[in-house]
């Protein structure tokens, strides 16, 4: 693989194109991208040469990234990138220096593969938009899950060998595959119709609805950012919505898979409290889901058991695996912070921030925890009357 790996990077190295064929396209910026009417202009102007560089980048990632049993490479050498890791960290071992880039770059590389696809396909190809969404998560959770064997943040949390991960497919399935897509058509199909008939959306005129599509999305993913904090930390707070929410404390051990562990009613709740806001305020229906996307492509990687290396500064700026870890710990001050899904903003401006710079979580799951297991046991959990209390008490 890595041959061929080498040989499409020298071919890809050796294409030149004059300048003046790309100082005669349309930029690719983000007011081209979502901008009614330029999606023909754009599209005419696309360079095949990206996809080829986008190929290469994502095979030969996946190929670094496939480990063998115990947690270490394969033997077989990938040129370009020891040379870029020689460079960086010219006194490490191979193996380390390898292990030091993966570190620093798996996280980046996850969000901009994540968020790449689905920018293209929303332009070009937006009728494919779930599919496309759905397929990239599915493949970079198999490129997380590789990485959390070869540099695990603890090798206790492997999902090797986790007695609990078939109810966490359980889970995944009945909620990002069923609930999730219900409560899509129900809020923003049926319930977005209804309330147009009603005249109630844009209810009080505030929404930039005369402004470019992209800047709507942005405004959507902020917006929808702090509803989403609100009905998270409301989620903590309240004992039957903690009853729903608990599920997704409950593990012990974090994992990629345990990202989706969710009752099927939470989907149902953030259509209530997160989706039905922006609606009212005047977000268009066709780009409310944006909000949901960026939750994913967010949410993905902070439940990662991989020990990434971050910057400081960058867990002020976006909620990464490190930010997000310590919501999950089992000490009660620890889990009742950091609930921010996108922006850590949120949490710094109500309070409830916790830096992961000076604060590292111990174990997790809830202690004392009395709820019921199994995946048949926990889907009837919120309907069955037990002594739960909220996690805040």
């Amino acid at each position: 693989m890595a041959t061929v790996a080498n040989s499409a990077g020298k071919k890809l190295c050796q294409r030149k194109e004059p300048r003046t064929h790309y100082e005669s396209r349309i930029p690719l910026t983000p007011t081209g991208l979502l901008m009614e009417g330029h999606s023909t202009q754009i599209a005419d102007s696309f360079d095949y040469v990206h996809i080829r560089a986008f190929v290469f980048l994502s095979s030969l990632y996946a190929s670094v990234c496939s480990f063998e049993s115990k947690p270490y490479f394969h033997e077989r050498r990938y040129s370009r990138i020891q040379r870029a890791a020689k460079l960086l960290f010219p006194r490490s071992s191979g193996k380390l220096r390898m292990t030091r880039v993966l570190q620093r770059t798996l996280w980046p590389f996850c969000i901009v593969a994540n968020t790449a696809p689905i920018v293209a396909t929303a332009v070009w190809f937006p009728q494919f938009l779930s599919a496309v969404s759905a397929g990239i998560t599915v493949l970079l959770l198999l490129l997380l899950v590789h990485a959390e064997e070869g540099i695990p943040y603890r090798s206790d949390w492997s999902t090797r060998g986790d007695p609990e991960l078939w109810r966490d497919m359980g889970h995944t399935l009945a909620y990002a595959a069923f609930a999730v897509n219900a409560t899509r058509v129900l809020f923003l199909g049926a319930l977005a119709g209804a309330l147009g008939r009603l005249g109630l959306l844009n209810l009080f005129q505030v929404w930039p609805t005369r402004g470019p599509r992209w800047l709507q999305v942005v405004v959507i993913i902020v917006i929808g950012d702090l509803f989403e904090y609100a009905y998270h930390r409301l989620s903590h707070v309240h004992p039957w919505l903690w009853r729903i929410h608990a599920i997704h404390h409950t593990p012990v051990r974090l994992s990629v898979v345990k990202g989706a562990r969710h009752h099927f009613l939470y989907a149902l709740g953030r259509g209530t409290m997160v989706w039905l806001p922006l609606l009212l305020v005047g977000a268009p229906a066709s780009l409310v889901y944006w909000q949901f996307i960026v939750v994913t492509v967010a949410g993905l990687p902070a439940h990662a058991n991989v020990n990434f290396w971050l910057p400081g500064w960058l867990h002020r700026l976006a909620v990464t695996p490190e930010y997000h870890r310590i919501h999950h710990s089992v000490d009660l001050p620890l889990c009742n912070s950091n609930f921010a899904i996108v922006f850590p903003f949120w949490d710094m401006v109500f309070g409830t921030h916790s830096d992961p710079v000076l604060v590292r979580m111990g174990e997790a799951g809830l202690q004392g925890d009395e709820h019921p297991t199994g995946l048949v046991q926990e889907m009837k959990g919120p309907f069955i009357s037990v002594a739960t209390v909220s996690r805040s008490e």
